[in-house]
């Protein structure tokens, strides 16, 4: 499955995922700035048999940037968390 944007002026993979991602619901978030018109569309493959489906659902186009909501695999970046290590420890903090 890919996301990619599309301007008159670029086309941006924004982001990808294949293999088997479980039984399971996955949450993507992902920001656009952009100063011009553009689209957004979704690319997917799908595999042999039952295990082979895509399922998109609730998706969300907002005019500000996205809000972290507790879940973060740290796969595609660090989710806004910052670490100071002061101290020798590992900080954590969000914002």
């Amino acid at each position: 499955m890919s996301l990619w944007y599309e301007s008159s002026q670029a086309k941006n993979l924004l982001w990808s995922k294949n293999g088997s991602q479980a039984n399971r619901w996955n949450k993507v978030q992902t920001n656009i700035i952009s100063g011009v018109e553009f689209k957004v569309y979704f690319e997917g493959v799908v595999g042999n048999g039952f295990k082979g489906d895509i399922a998109i659902d609730d998706i969300e186009l907002t005019q500000s940037q996205c809000k972290f909501d507790g879940i973060c695999d740290f796969e595609e970046g660090l989710c806004n968390f910052k670490n100071s290590n002061s101290d020798n420890y590992f900080n954590w903090t969000i914002g």
